[in-house]
């Protein structure tokens, strides 16, 4: 399963990926710091991703505009997008939906529930897109 991961926060992408290393969960991951890297890479990178994984609150292209764009382009509108983020502002969550998106997780901070979380998160996907 190819995943692209948008995380702005270099503790949060080394965070995420050791836990998928501590899980075992075999993913191919790529990593976008901002939403305008990640357009680039679906774009001219040719990567094309069975899940995207967004934080919200981003400096550049946020997660909403992220969604917005993604879902403008014809061939990867359908990418399965999920937000991976620690913004529960409702005003997020109802544009995160109004845009597209697939599924709204909030992170947990407790690093048992945010493993927990992790695990579950890439193996219901992994189970739902192939």
């Amino acid at each position: 399963m190819k995943v692209l991961l948008l995380e702005d926060v270099l503790l949060e992408q080394l965070r995420f990926q050791r836990t998928i290393e501590i899980l075992g969960l075999k993913i191919d991951l790529t990593i976008a710091n901002h939403g305008k890297e990640g357009i680039l890479l679906l774009k001219n990178e040719n990567i094309v991703p069975d899940l995207i994984l967004i934080d919200i609150k981003m400096p550049g292209q946020n997660g909403i505009d992220f969604l917005k764009e993604l879902k403008s382009i014809s061939n990867l509108k359908n990418i399965r997008t999920v937000a991976f983020t620690t913004s529960n502002d409702p005003q997020d969550i109802n544009m995160s939906y109004e845009n597209g998106i697939s599924s709204f997780i909030l992170k947990p901070m407790n690093p048992n529930l945010y493993k927990e979380t992790v695990k579950l998160l890439i193996t219901y996907w992994k189970l739902n897109i192939q």
